[in-house]
């Protein structure tokens, strides 16, 4: 027997329909990863935003406490900037007067000037006395300068004079001297 085909059978090529079999699958997988994972993250975020609502007046008070911690600092450091720029001006007072004898009755004005200087008005004073104390100015290390800016005759009979003398300081070291001398002051 012989046959004969009359109609011919064409094998039909597979491939094409494999390959947009495993694209529609691997575009499925991917479609419900991304689901999956927005889903997630919309979980996430919503589990967050109930713990803030939940925790809100804690939230608050941390960061009021952490604004109380950092302004707290800040006076500490304000404070330590204050003493290391503070003049000690109850040490200079104290030591300058200490050079004139006779204090009460000779110093009549005492002016700390802008540029650390000092003014010092020296009445009924002689002019050895006068001397002396600009010598002892002139012995003390926080000392640039002495200089006698005025000198007027008080009284025409007698030997006693008006002095005005300009004291220059040095900041760093008069304040060097007066650090040990703090804790007696205060």
């Amino acid at each position: 027997m012989l046959e004969i085909n009359f109609f011919e059978k064409k094998q039909v090529n597979v491939l094409p329909y494999i390959l947009a079999g495993i694209f529609v699958l691997l575009v499925a997988f991917m479609g419900a990863y991304f689901y999956f994972t927005q889903a997630h993250y919309v979980n996430l975020e919503q589990e967050q935003s109930l713990w803030i609502k939940s925790n809100a007046e804690e939230v608050a008070l941390s960061k009021e406490i952490e604004k109380l911690e950092q302004l707290a600092s800040q006076s500490i450091q304000v404070q330590d900037t204050l003493d290391q720029s503070q003049f000690p001006m109850v040490y200079a007072t104290k030591d300058l007067a200490s050079a004139v004898s006779n204090e009460g009755d000779r110093v009549s004005s005492f002016q700390f000037g802008e540029m650390s200087q000092v003014v010092l008005l020296l009445e009924n004073t002689k002019v050895s006395d006068a001397s002396a104390i600009i010598d002892e100015l002139g012995t003390r290390a926080y000392i640039d300068r002495v200089q006698l800016l005025r000198l007027e005759n008080q009284q025409a009979e007698s030997n006693e004079f008006i002095f005005e003398l300009t004291i220059d300081l040095n900041d760093e070291t008069l304040r060097e001297e007066a650090s040990p001398n703090d804790t007696e002051v205060e």
